[in-house]
């Protein structure tokens, strides 16, 4: 028997089997088990989140020989035809290739005719947006007025592109997103099931890598277990997916911390040159920052690396973090159309290791402020760099005198300055 990938395999072929739509099985379970049987539906959401397969399954439960169920057999004829695509009266179209008003015109032609072998004659039009608008005005008719023994079931990943009198016809169902706990779930059924041996962390990364779609998750692990031949590891998916491990995400927060610009510039190289995507460095480090400030906001993370987490973010103010964050989004939509995004990488980290949130704070309030803040930094800056030769040290050493009580002095002094301003600010509101 020739091999089938495991999306194919292991597809869905009754409601209980739909990952993360339970809105939607219950509303169609009912509406089989009162007879209210409508003549069009309308399943809208991203891709990989089952609208095919729960098409599928529908039309068996409304065509099985045992009368409408809400637990199609499977094993009747009229469900294994429609289980491998060879019901004459339980046709899928796709709206990619058959777009044009001669295919719609010849829809309608057929649909005159009483089902050969089902109960009903269902036609399940894929990416039904890709109709042009005459065959949508084509359709219209028949979809408002259609044949009592015909059902419509359209499937779409972009329902804005539909007339609104097509969804006006319809009961329209939205799939949500795959949440990334019922994603591992179903990837551990089809482990058993396949006798596959893989780590719980690698299983995470496959459920993350997939981005919300379960046809996805299947399909990294497909190729997971091809590159392994074995057991798979945290490490095999990362080689795959071209992630980036979470230890370089926390050595790259650590300094920034440190204002370690030019260090993050080499790890970042490095990450390049070992073939880790841009996109997905970006992406985990938004995800860290955000773990970050949940703790922050004394929130729960679920993560492995809570101690480290909950370390570094005690490093940065809220706002450093949100700021971070808001930096990183910016650089992440030039790299998604950028030829070079190593540089655009390169920048990010010299401009989060240079971000002053005083600095930030002060321009807000008073340029003049900011600009008096930023002359005392650099006079810091020349002031340490003296008292690090050893000339100064012995002077300091001889009159008893820190070699950072200088530095602190001017921390303390910058603090009352910014004080200061605070308390004016606040006066001259209570005077308006």
């Amino acid at each position: 028997m020739p091999y089938q990938i495991l999306s194919r395999k292991w597809r869905p072929q009754v409601f209980e089997e739909i990952v993360g739509q339970n809105h939607i099985v219950r509303t169609l379970k009912n509406t089989i088990a009162l007879g209210r049987i409508a003549h069009a539906y309308l399943f809208c959401g991203p891709w990989g989140t089952g609208k095919t397969s729960m098409a599928r399954i529908f039309a068996k439960a409304l065509n099985c020989e045992k009368g409408l169920t809400t637990v199609p057999c499977n094993h009747c004829s009229i469900c294994r035809e429609i289980t491998r695509g060879e019901s004459l009266d339980v046709l899928e179209i796709d709206g990619a290739s058959n777009r044009g008003i001669d295919e719609i015109r010849d829809l309608r032609e057929k649909v005159k005719f009483s089902p050969i072998k089902a109960r009903f004659k269902i036609y399940i039009i894929d990416e039904v947006h890709m109709l042009t608008g005459p065959a949508f005005n084509a359709l219209l008719k028949t979809l408002e007025e259609p044949p009592s023994h015909v059902v419509f079931i359209f499937a779409t990943t972009d329902p804005r592109k539909l007339p609104l009198t097509i969804i006006s016809r319809c009961q329209r169902f939205d799939f949500r997103k795959i949440a990334t706990s019922d994603i591992i779930i179903r990837l551990k059924q089809i482990k058993q099931k396949e006798k596959i041996e893989i780590t719980e962390e690698a299983l995470l990364l496959i459920a993350e890598g997939a981005e919300n779609s379960m046809r996805d998750a299947e399909k990294i692990l497909d190729q997971a277990i091809s590159y392994t031949r074995g057991r798979i590891k945290e490490e095999d998916v990362t080689s795959i997916l071209g992630m980036v491990e979470r230890k370089y995400i926390a050595e790259l927060t650590e300094n920034v911390a440190r204002k370690r610009a030019l260090a993050n510039i080499e790890l970042v190289n490095q990450l390049l040159d070992e073939g880790k995507l841009p996109e997905w460095l970006i992406k985990e480090w938004k995800k860290w920052f955000r773990d970050l400030i949940l703790v922050k906001l004394k929130g729960k993370i679920n993560s492995s690396d809570r101690k480290i987490i909950e370390k570094q973010a005690s490093y940065f103010t809220l706002k450093e973090i949100v700021h971070f964050i808001k930096i990183i989004s910016q650089i992440e939509e030039k790299i998604t159309f950028s030829s070079q995004p190593k540089i655009w990488l390169e920048l990010l980290m010299v401009e989060l290791c240079s971000f002053d949130a005083q600095k930030e704070y002060l321009e807000s309030k008073d340029p003049e402020l900011a600009t008096i803040y930023e002359k005392i930094l650099n006079l810091e800056e020349k002031l340490i760099g003296q008292v690090s030769s050893s000339k100064i040290i012995e002077e300091d050493k001889k009159q008893d005198v820190i070699p950072s009580a200088s530095e602190d002095k001017l921390k303390k002094t910058v603090s009352k300055v910014i004080e200061m301003f605070d308390g004016e600010v606040v006066e001259e509101e209570k005077g308006e």
